[in-house]
């Protein structure tokens, strides 16, 4: 095998590693940092230096049939950087919160208009009814209206990892080239 194919096989754990860190980063926080992706990547960076790793096994075997092609190689590796990428913005809050709002409104208003003689407003007066009314609607509103805020916000940063995996198959490239150079050397 070539130092290419045997660099796709060291690679593979490295990016794996990294795109872990940023979808569990997307998936708790609805955003990815700059900051994460640069301590994923630091992370693996470490393997390339570790005995019990295959990417230190990979650079042990380039080191001594291409040795010129090592230095090129972690000068590349060390020389990347993740470059910010700013975040998709969220929508909105005030039309679902104006939601909510008219949520507690209607149920205000609904429970005002009971029957004075009905059993609620009977056994505890108007007023206690129509708070009743304005907190549960308003509850039931909140619940709705969040869900569904909450479903745009995931929405609009559905793929807010994907720039930093775009970044790192930049480096992969950089990489796989530098090892089919040392293949044909």
């Amino acid at each position: 095998m070539g130092f290419a194919t045997d660099f796709e096989q060291a690679w593979k754990p490295m990016s794996d590693g990294i795109n872990a860190a940023l979808l569990k980063e997307q998936r708790e926080k609805n955003a990815v940092l700059q900051e994460t992706a640069v301590k994923a990547l630091t992370r693996e960076k470490r393997n390339w230096s570790d005995p019990l790793r295959v990417q230190y096994s990979f650079i042990a075997s380039m080191q001594g049939k291409a040795p010129e092609y090592v230095e090129m190689f972690q000068e590349a590796l060390e020389r990347f950087q993740f470059t910010e990428v700013p975040m998709p913005p969220l929508p909105g809050k005030i039309p679902y919160t104006a939601g909510t709002a008219l949520a507690a409104a209607v149920g205000g208003f609904g429970s005002s208009l009971l029957p004075e003689h009905s059993f609620l407003p009977s056994l505890v007066g108007r007023v206690p009814v129509v708070i009743l009314g304005t907190v549960v609607f308003g509850g039931i509103g909140a619940g709705l209206f969040r869900s569904q805020w909450q479903a745009k916000a995931e929405e609009s940063r559905k793929d807010c990892a994907k720039p930093y995996m775009e970044q790192l198959q930049a480096l992969h490239d950089e990489l796989l080239e530098i090892c089919r150079r040392a293949d044909q050397a």
